[in-house]
């Protein structure tokens, strides 16, 4: 099983795992799995990881499984900046979404990556991903495997990991 194949079976299962997104790591669970999430928010706390929950999406069509309705300012924002690093936060959050995975306990922030390998996951789920920052400059990725409190990082290197965190539109 290549390092595809393992996080898409292990998001399935409802494991949080580690991957890189963008320039940096994330812890990476199903939102829509309770249990999966918890894990994702213990492990945020117990590493001290001081980052808000953004949901990874594959597409545009899966923004209604977050979002209410976007005003058109919002979709401008989405058509000009989307795939990218950058997220975009929405206030009207959908009726159901997990209180643990929103942005600031009241907002949904979203972003479809532009990594082809974090899109590969993606699709390869069939479904939206919450993701929490864990990269640490100081730490060289190579060392990372165990450091998060979690057995399951899928070490697929990038070309490079900036360590740049995503920017944030509100």
């Amino acid at each position: 099983m290549n390092d595809l194949q393992q996080a898409i079976s292990l998001l399935i299962k409802g494991d949080v795992i580690v991957l890189p997104v963008e320039g940096t790591y994330c812890y990476v669970a199903d939102p829509f799995n309770p249990k999966a999430v918890d894990k994702l928010i213990t492990l945020k706390t117990a590493q001290d990881v001081k980052t808000e929950s953004i949901m990874l999406v594959g597409d545009l069509e899966d923004l209604p499984r977050f979002v209410n309705g976007f005003s058109s300012a919002e979709e401008d924002n989405i058509m000009n900046n989307w795939p990218s690093d950058k997220t975009i936060v929405f206030n009207s959050v959908q009726m159901g979404v997990n209180d643990k995975v929103k942005y600031k306990g009241k907002q949904i922030a979203l972003r479809i990556p532009s990594s082809d390998y974090m899109l590969e996951v993606l699709h390869g789920v069939g479904q939206p991903l919450a993701s929490v920052v864990v990269y640490d400059e100081q730490t060289a990725a190579k060392d990372k495997r165990n450091l998060y409190g979690i057995d399951n990082f899928i070490l697929k290197l990038p070309i490079s990991l900036s360590g740049k965190v995503s920017e944030i539109i509100e």
